[in-house]
């Protein structure tokens, strides 16, 4: 059942507005001398048709109607207003207001009768499309969550093929995603933003999958001879999630394809220079290269934390973003933490960062 609202300062107006809603319509009939009460019980209450006198004393009839249209859920509830015909400005005021039609006194009783059965129905109808919509939109959530949970379990079956594949590298892959997600936090980046670079970080490097078992291997340094095929596995990657309508996919391309981008255009594949390099790559590409500086290869040992945060300091503005870099310095010590905690996590024995001093 629908209810209407009347707020009016004089009472023999109250009662004949009340009997005519009452007797034209089946709606619940809710009586006010005082607007501020009215407001007050609106707030906590469903109400699908205001009908307000507008001169009263405190607050008028077009103040009440903006004061209305400021509270949540209440903005589209339609108001009758009711002013005498020397009150010249209430027709100006009340629609600029938010009022959505006006009668003058004295009230001719069928079309008042026909203005509440109009806007009571118009109030139906918004109630009803806003149920159609919350149900359309729960129904929109549920299938994108169910999307995005095949696409995570496809991600972690990328990442399983790359542990069989070169543990070491499936071990650098997940620590390098959660310090991404850190840096991103330090960001302030929205949280359905950090959430989906937690989803899709962790594939970055999946395009090395690519790579002969020869350079996997890593019992040498890479020479020349193997950078064509070094840098080609950017690419390789990004095909894999190519022309995907998903946002996930769409990051996890993005973030294959320009992880070794430079802030100073001299990266690769495409030479992408500042902004122009996408935010997820820009912040991978920190989290991969301090990962990376920390981990020991066949060839080199790897560097200590606070070591390897000196030489990404050192490059900020070159190699990496400085906005990238302030926000990693700042949650440094967090980072080495879960960088340590991850690479434990997945790969036993390994060995503990320990920050520089």
């Amino acid at each position: 059942m629908q209810t209407v609202v009347i707020v009016d300062d004089y009472a023999p107006n109250l009662e004949l507005f009340a009997r005519v809603v009452k007797t034209a319509t089946d709606c619940t009939v809710m009586t006010f001398v005082s607007p501020q009460e009215a407001i007050r019980w609106i707030a906590g209450m469903e109400t699908d048709l205001v009908v307000i006198d507008y001169a009263m004393p405190g607050m008028n009839g077009v103040e009440f109607t903006r004061e209305l249209r400021g509270m949540p859920h209440r903005a589209s509830v339609p108001v009758l207003m009711i002013a005498s015909p020397d009150e010249k400005d209430s027709i100006k005021d009340a629609f600029r207001g938010g009022v959505n039609a006006l009668l003058r006194k004295p009230v001719d009783t069928a079309e008042f009768t026909s203005q509440v059965r109009t806007l009571a129905s118009l109030s139906s109808f918004r109630r009803e499309a806003e149920r159609l919509n919350e149900d359309e939109t729960r129904k929109m959530h549920e299938f994108r969550n169910t999307l995005a949970a095949q696409e995570r379990g496809d991600i972690e079956r990328l990442l399983d093929a790359m542990e069989l594949r070169h543990p070491a590298t499936a071990r650098q892959m997940r620590a390098v995603r959660d310090v991404a997600v850190i840096i991103a936090r330090n960001m302030h980046l929205a949280a359905d933003d950090i959430e989906m670079l937690n989803d899709a970080a962790a594939i970055y490097d999946i395009g090395k999958l690519t790579f002969p078992d020869a350079l996997f291997s890593g019992l040498a340094k890479p020479t020349v001879s193997h950078r064509a095929t070094i840098r080609a596995h950017a690419e390789a990657g990004a095909r894999l999630f190519a022309g995907s309508r998903s946002r996930i996919s769409q990051a996890a391309e993005r973030i294959c394809r320009t992880h070794h981008e430079r802030f100073d255009g001299q990266g690769y594949p495409a030479g992408l220079k500042g902004e122009a390099i996408p935010i997820f790559g820009r912040i991978v590409a920190v989290a991969d290269a301090f990962v990376a500086m920390m981990n020991s290869r066949p060839y080199r040992p790897g560097i200590s934390a606070g070591h390897a945060g000196d030489q990404i300091a050192r490059e900020s503005g070159l190699h990496f973003d400085p906005a990238v870099v302030a926000a990693f310095k700042a949650a440094q010590t967090q980072i080495v933490a879960r960088a340590s905690e991850s690479l434990r996590e997945h790969a036993p024995p390994a060995q503990p960062l320990h920050a520089h001093t």
